[in-house]
């Protein structure tokens, strides 16, 4: 695995997505009409043809893990997370314990789109 980008790197976005790759995106998704902003510090991947979101390598703890939500991935703080998982009918979602790093986080949420439990009820902008 490459190392991870900090929020100052440039992802390019140049190539299309493909498993593990950075995805363009213009930071606006679209759920249910109302616009949502991909976080502040993170950035989005694909893994399997799924798209969701790891924090920037220069993200602190606590780290949380939505696999049913607005969106998906691996979160830096509740501030960002409790916008993603509230009004979503039987939200899933954790906090991490201390300690577990974004390569962990991203391994944990891989494995759980390969056991096909992650469902995220937004839309991508390169997928509209």
């Amino acid at each position: 695995m490459s190392e991870l980008p900090t929020s100052t790197d440039t992802v390019s976005d140049t190539t299309a997505p493909s498993t593990g790759d950075v995805s363009p995106v213009s930071g606006q998704l679209r759920v249910d009409q109302e616009a949502l902003k991909i976080p502040s510090g993170h950035y989005v991947v694909t893994h399997n043809g799924t798209d969701f979101v790891l924090p920037f390598k220069d993200q602190s703890e606590p780290f949380y893990l939505i696999t049913k939500g607005k969106l998906v991935g691996m979160f830096s703080n509740w501030e960002k997370v409790s916008p993603l998982v509230h009004g979503v009918s039987r939200a899933t979602f954790c906090r991490l314990p201390a300690g577990t790093t974004i390569g962990q986080g991203r391994k944990l949420v891989e494995r759980a789109i390969d056991d096909g439990v992650v469902k995220d009820v937004g839309k991508l902008p390169h997928a509209m």
